[in-house]
């Protein structure tokens, strides 16, 4: 694997330090979201930034957030189809 070029890689933290998001910065210098991803992740390593918690899209239960309910019904009905569980039998 080809290094990228030191003065890409600053160009891509400087937008980055700008507020622009990873996607935008990597189609911007055609470099992959994930090398963006890690410099961003080196970069407020390196400068010792505190990184904003981020919500947990897993358990709002666990993140002791309120369960969406209607979200949470509509999401199990997707799952279970029209309700009907059965057992196929080969003849």
């Amino acid at each position: 694997m080809k290094p990228h070029n030191p003065s890409i890689r600053e160009e891509a933290l400087a937008l980055l330090r700008r507020g622009v998001p990873n996607r935008v910065v990597a189609e911007r210098l055609n470099v992959p979201r994930g090398t963006v991803g890690w410099w961003r992740h080196e970069d407020r390593r390196k400068r010792v930034e505190p990184v904003a918690p981020r919500r947990s899209l897993l358990c709002p239960i666990c993140d002791d957030r309120p369960l969406d309910k209607v979200a949470y019904a509509y999401l199990l009905a997707l799952y279970l189809g029209d309700g009907h569980i059965s057992h196929y039998v080969k003849h």
